[in-house]
């Protein structure tokens, strides 16, 4: 697999994916652009208005005002014309942006429904959701920025500079230098708080990922009695997110406070600066009311500029996870390029191996499955039955030996035409929070008949007492349903699937003996029309398997007929004697 999982990125390749998601709607966004200038503009007017104003009073000798009223005129039609803008403006961008954020979170999904298993294995799901979350929300974000503040800020600062380059070309000196020394400040001033967040956020996935695993796992908590020692652990895990979150607010607040030291003490420079042109009668009266209201949109565009640069690099730090996810490259669901044969004769296993993080869970493991027979798989725990049905799911890759399907590797078979010639019943069925109906219909869209199903996995009766049937919903992780219920959902979504190939995992495990018995008449049925390959746990579930492959310590250590191994007198009758007891 491979993955690339730097959280870093440059504010180039941010400016790229921005770039990349905004194509689709280039014409609306630059329409959005050009009339927040137009506002942005606009509303350069009223601070030389008012200075106009100042100096005309402080002149007045008596005689009209129409002077005055033509200025107000002006300022109330650039007041009609920077608020329609604006929010004109907003109402497009603002759309964009929400739309690209929502686009992001399924693109996001479809991406990490597509990662190999092995690579969701590392991380809590809770983590990956407030990645994803942060990451959508961050490119929102950043598109918002740059409509209400980046673009109008840049105005304000060139527009205002120039205003005042034709009043005091030193005045505009000492301005430009405040700007620049200002955010130069402000971005070193940023930098370590920027770090600091994202420890934060990686303190905050951890802390959120336990807390979603326990939500989600809402059924077992209650019934084990897990909510002290889960809260303990999650109380745990606040303390250090609590110390870094201080650290984080006291690297901005005493960026906040130098900031504003620095930005008072220029202003109170150009007042005296300008006061000083007025005594040598260089500037008029009303430069000073004019420089005093441009000095206020000169200081709060570079302090936007500033703020926006410091959220940025927040929100630079969360797309940058996100991405990190996004640029990690799936192999397993994109690798195959022959399709799966329907007519396929025999899957082949040769000197099949498997380790996990170092230990060998399968160990030169050798079988064949001739298409139509039924396989039973048994073992002590840990003898490797699951990790060999992941590697017959095609779920993993990174293993010794062949998987072959007439003759040809299932590495190479794409994946989604392999799955579609085979249903799964797991031991722990995964229901979703939508009625029953909906969760069969998942298994396909050309399946059989749902009812047929349903009675086949014996749900009829338990689906006939819900208050709306096959339309009930049932909650999230299925928490309406026993776990023989959800068993048997999981059989019927593979009855409904119609398969050429069935795999079992301990699928009858959580049944009393009278829906096992009843099931076991249905999977009988079922299997005469397909290839099973079925885990199990009671041994009798699997008498009349065509072939009993017996696992121990990841090794294939016996393999026949339930008579054969039974009367080999090795594991599989130890297995079985300890089970009739």
């Amino acid at each position: 697999m491979d993955s690339d999982t730097s959280d870093e990125i440059s504010f180039s390749e941010l400016a790229n994916i921005i770039f990349e998601e905004l194509k689709p709607f280039k014409l609306s966004f630059l329409l959005s652009v050009f009339l927040g200038l137009i506002g942005t503009l606009s509303w350069l007017y009223p601070p030389w208005a008012i200075g106009e104003i100042t100096t005309f009073f402080s002149e007045y000798g008596g005689g009209d005002i129409d002077y005055v009223y033509l200025l107000l005129g002006i300022w109330l039609m650039f007041s009609i014309i920077r608020f329609a803008s604006r929010e004109i403006s907003k109402y497009i961008g603002f759309q964009i942006a929400e739309g690209i954020g929502l686009t992001t979170r399924i693109k996001t999904i479809s991406h990490l429904f597509n990662l190999d298993l092995m690579w969701h294995e590392n991380d809590y799901a809770g983590a990956k959701m407030k990645r994803m979350t942060n990451g959508a929300s961050g490119i929102t974000e950043i598109i918002r920025i740059i409509i209400t503040h980046i673009l109008e800020a840049t105005v304000v600062l060139v527009g205002v500079f120039f205003i005042i380059s034709t009043l005091s070309k030193k005045i505009s000196l000492v301005l430009g230098f405040f700007i620049v020394t200002y955010y130069i400040l402000s971005f070193k001033l940023s930098r370590r708080a920027s770090q600091q967040s994202l420890v934060v956020h990686k303190q905050e996935e951890a802390v959120d990922g336990i807390s979603y695993e326990s939500i989600v796992n809402i059924s077992t908590v209650k019934n084990l009695d897990l909510s002290e020692s889960l809260l303990t652990t999650i109380n745990l895990s606040m303390e250090p997110l609590m110390f870094e979150i201080k650290k984080r607010i006291q690297y901005f607040r005493t960026r906040e406070f130098i900031l504003s030291l620095y930005g008072n003490t220029f202003q109170l420079i150009g007042i005296l600066m300008v006061a000083d042109g007025i005594k040598s009668g260089d500037l008029k009266t009303g430069d000073l009311v004019m420089f005093f209201a441009y000095f206020q949109r000169i200081w709060g565009a570079t302090a936007e500029m500033a703020s926006v640069t410091d959220r940025l690099l927040i929100k630079k730090v969360a797309v940058g996870r996100l991405n990190s996810i996004l640029k990690v490259k799936p192999t397993i669901d994109v690798e195959g390029k022959n399709t799966m044969p329907k007519d396929w004769k025999k899957i082949e296993l040769c000197n099949v191996s498997f380790s996990y993080g170092g230990e060998k869970v399968l160990d030169n493991v050798s079988f064949d499955i001739v298409r139509g027979m039924k396989v039973g798989l048994v073992g002590p725990s840990g003898s490797g039955k699951t990790t060999l049905f992941k590697l017959l799911l095609n779920l993993h890759h990174g293993y010794d030996g062949e998987i072959l399907v007439d003759g040809i590797p299932l590495k190479n078979i794409d994946r989604k035409s392999y799955l579609e010639e085979v249903s799964v019943v797991l031991q722990d069925t995964e229901v979703f929070n939508m009625s029953l109906h909906a969760n069969l219909m998942l298994a396909s869209n050309n399946g059989g008949d749902i009812w047929q199903a349903l009675d086949a996995a014996n749900l009829k009766e338990m689906v006939d007492s819900l208050p709306k049937g096959a339309d009930t919903v049932i909650g999230e992780k299925g928490v309406r349903l026993s776990g023989g219920e959800k068993q048997r959902l999981g059989i019927a979504r593979a009855i409904y699937r119609r398969p050429q190939l069935l795999y079992m995992d301990e699928a009858t495990s959580n049944l009393d003996s009278d829906s096992e018995l009843k099931i076991q008449t249905a999977l009988e049925k079922l299997f005469e029309s397909v290839t099973a390959v079925v885990i199990a746990h009671r041994l009798s579930t699997i008498r009349k398997m065509d072939k009993i492959l017996v696992l121990d310590s990841g090794k294939l250590v016996e393999s026949g007929t339930f008579n054969e191994l039974i009367n080999q007198k090795g594991l599989f009758h130890e297995l079985w004697e300890k089970q009739k007891l």
